[in-house]
């Protein structure tokens, strides 16, 4: 159960698991069959990506959830002995810790951070990793930057308190901003994430979220368009042409947060919302004197960019 595959040309679906595996018997992942001894060294941007728990129990509106609705934590020693096998072997000098939230109080947080202060392995390398606005601790906060932290990744997502709570993210605009005050203050780059195109957003709420985007003023934003991945809300919404959506594409190429078009929306042209993500993050970056902070992040996409307003003939 919970397989997927194609037989010839018959797509196979062998129904969803009713069980969850327990991820603190399971053996850890099979890394050596992708990377080698001291890849890193000669990747230097590249960063080691780790799980130490799976799911989310959060029902946002526009995600996937792809690992479950409940939380599931692998051994904090099993995390900890990859973390080490990762900076030692492989040489790793940034781990990005992909849990869909890790820097939480919570006992398996806390024995992993503490774990790697207890090996020195902080001292050789510096991670980052995801939280809410609601779960924050000043105890875990210390302890993420003692044991390496250097980025901290969280879902803002609106500048519109009526758009927050019409998604489900349970919080408001002031606890968002709070929230990366209380990173900044322990010294950790705070990254935030918002999105363009939630049901029922009009031209006030874009601009309440770009407005939101440069008062907060985290070290970095990334800002991207609504997608309607299938299994959420946001993709049933589109195909019954509600909350202000159509669905235009089922093509994955279309699946894409900057440029891709697969949405459709009532009240502005997908153009029009393009330009307000471009906008977006130009203010962010200029009104804030991020100036080489918007070099460093638009000097890589040159490229992309411009196929970007190729694709939208803008």
């Amino acid at each position: 159960p919970g397989l997927a595959y194609r037989n010839e040309s018959e797509t196979i679906f062998t129904g969803p698991q009713r069980d969850f595996l327990d991820l603190k018997s399971a053996p850890g992942p099979a890394v050596d069959l992708y990377y080698s001894e001291g890849w890193f060294r000669d990747h230097p941007k590249s960063e080691y990506r780790i799980l130490a728990s799976r799911g989310c129990p959060f029902r946002c509106s526009y995600c996937l959830r792809v690992l479950g609705d409940r939380v599931r934590w692998r051994d904090p020693v099993a995390v900890i002995e990859e973390w080490e096998k990762a900076v030692r072997y492989y040489q790793a000098r940034v781990v990005f810790f992909h849990d869909e939230i890790f820097l939480y109080d919570n006992p398996h947080t806390h024995a992993i951070l503490d774990g790697i202060v207890k090996t020195g392995i902080h001292e050789r390398a510096v991670f980052n990793g995801m939280t809410h606005v609601r779960l924050m601790s000043d105890e875990i906060l210390r302890k993420a930057k003692k044991a390496g932290c250097y980025k901290i990744c969280i879902g803002i997502e609106s500048g519109n308190d009526e758009i927050l709570k019409s998604v489900r993210r349970n919080y408001t605009v002031e606890e968002a901003n709070d929230a990366v005050g209380r990173i900044r203050r322990h010294k950790i780059r705070p990254f935030a994430f918002f999105i363009l195109g939630h049901p029922g957003e009009t031209h006030k709420t874009l601009r309440d979220t770009i407005r939101a985007a440069v008062r907060i003023n985290p070290f970095e934003i990334g800002m991207g368009i609504m997608v309607p991945y299938p299994g959420t809300e946001i993709y049933e919404l589109a195909k019954s042409n509600q909350g202000g959506y159509k669905l235009l594409a089922a093509d994955w190429d279309a699946y894409d947060r900057y440029g891709g078009k697969a949405l459709g929306f009532d009240n502005f042209t997908y153009r029009q919302l393009l330009m307000y993500q471009i906008v977006g993050y130009f203010l962010f970056f200029v009104l804030n004197g991020k100036f080489s902070g918007m070099f460093n992040y638009f000097l890589p996409k040159l490229k992309a960019v411009k196929r970007l307003m190729l694709n939208q003939k803008l």
